[in-house]
């Protein structure tokens, strides 16, 4: 049987943000809640917060440990700080609550930087991506003084919500009890005094070598204090190395695996650098280094990235706006990745016609709209998620198309037509008959950049000279070029 937890506290394994997680946990789970607000709740007193001490290597799951205790939290606390958004773990812990519990019961605690650059993104945007402004405590401040000062107040913030109130419920009940407590002290004190009178100066010397003792032992637990902060410390650039040793394993696993990328950045986590103070370790520099081929003279081909396909590659297009690439197999099939993160987008299977021979795609190409699919029977555009946006069977036998961007127009050759086509419809705009006795070469059909004119060529088996026809898409052809 797993324990329930009040919250779960996610944060990044660095000494302040680990300085910060352990004030937090202390402070909610020794939180006295008022009578007034006990009888107004039904909650008697606060449960368990679960603060993970170890930090977990690099991998794909949560360990079971963290998956349990995030299943059996009703809140997350997340620990913000420029250094958050860049850790894997406090990104992965937050992804898998909301995937558990929803986004209601997630509290930022705010404790360096901006809340631009310290909250994570999944803290920003909603489900449908809108932005929003997470629920948050701001306990910053230049010295541990002041940051003390704001948690006094702020840690009611956090706990309303858990608790089931109103942070002004919490905050003036707060500021009754520390009225009741003022009174307290000075009523006693007075007593002490108006009993003391005369015997104050037989005690004085007593008071001085306690006072003196009260002293030296502050100092010694000053001294103590700063000897474990040391220890911690010393034990935090020893994971922070271990960790740098991983990167550097998995960057060369990247390489080999033929994702060169990838591999740059992760041996580049485990380096150095102004955004991220962690010790130096070799093994992360030469990975980096064999990553980048610095140490390569230059006598071999090597790859930026693999994309394995189970057919032959026919051809590669990439978008004008360079966001996506598109491939066609020796199978006629279409494929579309993203070039950001080179994830496959779409897969489009070809048409079949009698006895299940497969429709010859001639072209295809892709911009911000959609994806433009060309066969020897027709045009078809789809959207990202693989639905048709238009099918246009105007034209037969096509052998060439070229999409002109700029101008929002899909140029198209057949054997003896060559027609203009509205890419964000379909629509027939244009259509033009070959002129020449020799059919278009459709193939190496282009647009001149900037003009508009098409630029389509001629087959000739016997010709000395190749030419090619130019049209303008508003008055056909215009001229023959040898």
């Amino acid at each position: 049987m797993s324990l329930q937890y009040d919250a779960f506290i996610s944060y990044r394994h660095a000494p302040l943000d680990m300085e910060m997680a352990k004030k937090v946990h202390t402070a909610l789970e020794t939180y006295h809640i008022p009578r007034s607000v006990q009888v107004k709740t039904g909650k008697k007193k606060m449960g368990r917060v679960f603060r993970d001490q170890e930090e977990l290597p690099i991998g794909s799951d949560l360990d079971n440990n963290i998956s349990t205790a995030l299943a059996s939290s009703d809140y997350l606390l997340v620990i913000c700080s420029p250094r958050t958004p860049d850790s894997y773990w406090v990104c992965k812990e937050i992804e898998t609550f909301i995937e558990m519990h929803g986004r209601d019961h997630i509290l930022a605690v705010l404790i360096e930087g901006e809340p631009d650059e310290s909250f994570p993104k999944l803290l920003l945007t909603d489900d449908e991506g809108n932005p929003v402004e997470p629920l948050a405590a701001d306990i910053r401040g230049e010295t541990a003084k002041e940051r003390n000062t704001k948690f006094k107040t702020e840690k009611l913030r956090l706990a309303a919500p858990i608790i089931g109130c109103t942070y002004d419920d919490l905050k003036q009940r707060h500021r009754e009890r520390m009225i009741r407590r003022a009174v307290t002290i000075v009523s006693a004190a007075a007593a002490i005094i108006a009993a003391a009178g005369t015997a104050f100066g037989i005690y004085n010397s007593n008071i001085a070598t306690q006072m003196k003792q009260l002293a030296d032992e502050k100092s010694e637990l000053a001294d103590e204090k700063t000897r474990l902060a040391d220890e911690i410390l010393a034990e935090y650039k020893q994971k922070q190395e271990n960790q740098s040793r991983f990167y550097a394993e998995e960057a060369l696993s990247l390489l080999k695996a033929g994702n060169r990328e990838d591999a740059v950045l992760v041996a580049r986590a485990g380096l150095p650098s102004p955004e991220n103070d962690r010790p130096y370790v070799a093994e992360c520099e030469n990975s980096l280094g064999k990553a980048l081929y610095a140490y390569d003279s230059g006598n071999r081909l090597r790859c930026d990235r693999i994309i394995p396909h189970s057919l032959t590659v026919r051809d590669i297009i990439r978008s004008s706006d360079r966001d996506k690439l598109v491939v066609i197999d020796s199978g006629n099939k279409v494929y579309v990745y993203n070039t950001e993160d080179w994830t496959r987008i779409l897969e489009i299977d070809p048409a079949l016609k009698e006895l299940n021979y497969t429709t010859k795609t001639v072209s295809a190409d892709a911009d911000e709209t959609g994806i433009y699919v060309i066969t020897e029977k027709g045009i078809s555009k789809y959207d990202t998620n693989g639905d048709i946006i238009f099918g246009n069977n105007d034209l037969d036998y096509i052998n060439g198309a070229v999409l002109d961007a700029d101008g929002r127009v899909l140029t198209v050759a057949s054997t003896d037509k060559v027609a203009m086509i509205d890419a964000d419809t379909g629509k027939l705009l244009n259509m033009y008959q070959n002129e020449e006795e020799y059919s278009f070469m459709g193939t190496k059909l282009c647009v001149e950049p900037g003009s508009g004119v098409w630029v389509i060529p001629h087959y000739e088996h016997e010709a000395e000279h190749t030419y090619v026809s130019l049209y303008d898409p508003e008055d056909g052809r215009i001229a023959k070029v040898m």
